[in-house]
């Protein structure tokens, strides 16, 4: 998308020092159930709007208008994504209807964006006051501490995690095909040429990518074909804005593998397993980088070795 003007931006951007915000650190009112379903249909819209404003913030910014207005967007989406969790719950919404209303809802967003930060005034229009009206203080909740997590909320999220990356990668590596299969069948969004061009690996013959949104997060998942140690190899890979350990836990649990060793720099920590008794490959390993501060982000990829 081309960053729209500054205008346009301080008019619909720099009223975020003045609406609204609650951490996840402090509870939601008790609603009734037909109150939080409508809540959370605000927020399946406000998130894509968020992410669309976000990405058209202009170049012409100073730095710091642009730091502090790029980390409000992205606390803004935070914040949206653990309400909208608990507004699930309160409103009883299956994790089915969930992704349909999410799913039209940024179809929504999609369609008026068509692509280019030149209709961005019209998204302003629609999402900017009801948007803001979700939250009392957005300045106060960035200033706040950040949230404590919920236990129960992390597992739930692991747990989805560790499922979404085995199923998507861990069974299918005897035949990545299968993967770019199911995802023009779901219509997963392509990664951007930009992208594609930053995560495909140097070596590699073939490559494709997604952007992923199972469950509430959001997933890059790409696959490619190369070869190790002289044999062709077929690779799929998932990065995750989450704690690697809980997610790398559960998934060791579901699958057989054999620990192979881990090499730290200090800025990243690498992890190589061996797959033992996959269903459909005699040779393959699991690979995992995370930064070496444990930060919220990391990449797991799953190789098959013919």
């Amino acid at each position: 998308m081309k960053p729209f003007g500054r205008k346009a931006v301080l008019v619909g951007l720099l009223s975020l020092t003045d609406i609204c915000g609650s951490s996840a650190q402090s509870p939601l009112p008790a609603l009734e159930p037909e109150v939080a379903k409508n809540l959370f249909e605000v927020y399946a819209g406000c998130r894509p709007y968020w992410k669309v404003m976000d990405q058209c913030l202009p170049s012409g910014l100073d730095a710091n208008d642009y730091a502090r207005l790029h980390q409000s967007f992205e606390r803004l989406q935070s914040i949206g994504l653990e309400h909208m969790k608990w507004l699930a719950r309160k409103a009883g919404i299956s994790s089915a209807k969930q992704q349909q209303i999410i799913g039209t809802a940024t179809a929504r967003v999609t369609a008026t964006a068509k692509g280019t930060c030149e209709t961005t005034p019209s998204l302003i229009q629609e999402y900017r006051d009801k948007c803001a009206a979700l939250f009392e203080n957005v300045k106060a909740a960035l200033k706040e501490p950040p949230p404590r997590a919920d236990p129960a909320l992390a597992a739930e999220n692991a747990d989805s995690a560790a499922k979404f990356i085995v199923s998507t990668c861990y069974e299918p590596i005897d035949d990545i095909s299968r993967v770019s299969s199911y995802a023009r069948m779901m219509k997963w969004h392509d990664l951007p040429a930009d992208a594609k061009n930053l995560m495909k690996p140097a070596d590699s013959t073939f490559f494709e990518g997604w952007e992923v949104d199972h469950d509430g997060l959001t997933y890059f998942v790409s696959v490619s074909r190369g070869h190790f140690k002289g044999r062709p190899t077929e690779i799929c890979q998932v990065t995750v804005q989450q704690r690697a350990g809980p997610i790398i836990s559960r998934i060791i649990g579901a699958v057989k593998v054999r620990s192979l060793g881990t090499n730290s720099d200090g800025g990243q920590t690498k992890e190589l397993y061996e797959l033992v008794s996959h269903p459909s490959v005699r040779s393959g390993a699991m690979m995992v980088e995370r930064a070496g501060d444990d930060r919220a982000f990391f990449t797991v990829a799953f190789m098959g070795i013919k």
